[in-house]
């Protein structure tokens, strides 16, 4: 429909990626809605607010059908392609956004991106195989204003030096009252559009964009400019 006016056209006519396409035009794009990328936008909202404990019908339906909270994984007996799905969704869901520790009590002490570090899973992983609890949270982690994890009785030297390293970067950690905050980079508050920018954004952008599709030069040139 696009390069052709008909709802049929060959590999031929297409001129740009379809990805290229949907970029906005800051990016070099036409701004075409990505509908892959807003779907999963609109469903990390959902994921969002089941993080955050947010007290709806369907928040407490999944709760109370998986016998989990938002931060934990199911165990394997009532591991359904449904709950698959909201896996897949939080992996891309802690990929996007940074947590602002309030209480810790909404934060996966591992899994989150809270530390400066990053993610802890991959920071001290020799650390990691030695816990007896994956699914810990922030709080659970320091609740007595200091490092305290379940730990197996014998650590490697690894561990040990990574659990040192550990607790001396977080020596000075604190929790407060009010609850953890997930942010976009850059500080933006999630939200689905928000989540849709970043996940369909690109670093490259196209030169000369806003001097193409601002002038006065008619849409036909402006569209071959932007093809060639």
């Amino acid at each position: 429909m696009m390069w052709k006016g008909k709802s049929s056209c060959s590999g031929g006519d297409c001129q740009v990626a379809w990805h290229d396409v949907c970029r906005s035009r800051a990016e070099g794009g036409r701004g075409v809605l990505d509908l892959h990328c807003h779907n999963v936008g609109l469903l990390l909202k959902f994921i969002h607010k089941l993080i955050r404990g947010d007290d709806m019908p369907w928040t407490r339906w999944v709760c109370r059908r998986y016998g989990v909270s938002g931060i934990s994984s199911p165990p394997a007996p009532i591991d359904t392609p449904a709950w698959r799905g909201f896996k897949r969704l939080f992996s891309i869901y802690r990929g996007l956004t940074n947590v602002r520790v309030g209480d810790g009590a909404t934060t996966s002490f591992w899994v989150d991106i809270w530390h400066a570090a990053g993610p802890l899973f991959s920071c001290v992983p020799a650390l990691l195989t030695h816990c007896t609890d994956p699914a810990l949270t922030v709080v659970d982690a320091l609740r007595h204003a200091r490092l305290s994890l379940p730990l197996q009785d014998r650590l490697t030297v690894m561990a040990q030096r990574q659990l040192g390293a550990l607790e001396a970067s977080l020596r000075h950690a604190a929790l407060a009252e009010e609850p953890d905050s997930c942010l976009l980079p850059g500080g933006a508050k999630f939200t689905a559009a928000a989540a849709y920018h970043v996940i369909h954004s690109s670093a490259l952008g196209m030169p000369l964009t806003e001097t193409n599709w601002e002038n006065f030069a008619p849409l036909k040139v402006r569209m071959f400019f932007w093809i060639d």
